[in-house]
């Protein structure tokens, strides 16, 4: 395993703990399972989306089936994450079959966890992958590091502290109707990425 799989394990046992930290005290119980399906779900889509989405370069160039299952070579998708994870949520409320611990109660749990998942691995890519895009950011001092030539725009590290400050905001929001942290996380979580960081800036 490279240090950007030791990364996501290690992101994913923490954002484990608090997703069972945030269930209901007495319905803990449903934090392993629930964990389990979502971090399997969550692999396996994630890496479903990101080859349909290369799928020429496989099917054509490379003519590759094999390398679906290749998780190990890199290439996950963090919309497929992510609905892996919201399948894994479902799946468990169907399996337990406990009426006080319905799809929108986990979900709400899983919110802030994933956004701590997010965070994690995209502080990961600032500091360990450098996956940076050129923009001059001059009135942006935080966010920008001096390359050798010019300022770029980490936008790993804008999505990280994003994904921290999403985190913040679903664990500060108290009396909400179910399903409500896990809607907003939903509306929240596409500045997350660094897709639509690239669209918005460069």
């Amino acid at each position: 395993m490279n240090d950007y799989g030791i990364m996501l394990a290690a992101a994913a046992l923490l954002s484990t703990g608090l997703f069972i930290v945030l269930l209901p005290r007495g319905k803990r119980y449903a934090g392993p399972l629930t964990a389990a399906l979502c971090a399997l779900l969550g692999l396996m889509l994630a890496r479903l989306v990101f080859w349909l989405s290369n799928a020429p370069l496989y099917l054509g160039q490379l003519g590759d089936v094999s390398s679906l299952v290749r998780v190990n070579e890199g290439g996950l998708s963090m919309t497929g994450a992510l609905l892996g994870m919201g399948l894994g949520c479902f799946l468990s409320s169907r399996i337990l079959r406990d009426p006080s611990l319905p799809f929108s109660v986990l979900a709400d749990a899983l919110a802030p966890a994933a956004a701590l998942f997010i965070a994690c691995e995209r502080c990961h890519e600032w500091t360990l992958l450098q996956q940076n895009y050129g923009l001059d950011v001059s009135t942006l001092h935080f966010f920008s590091v001096q390359g050798a030539y010019s300022p770029v725009l980490n936008a790993g590290r804008i999505a990280s502290l994003t994904a921290l400050g999403i985190l913040i905001v679903l664990l500060a929001l108290k009396g909400r109707r179910r399903g409500d942290k896990a809607l907003l996380f939903l509306f929240l979580c596409r500045y997350m990425t660094e897709r639509d960081l690239k669209r918005k800036y460069l």
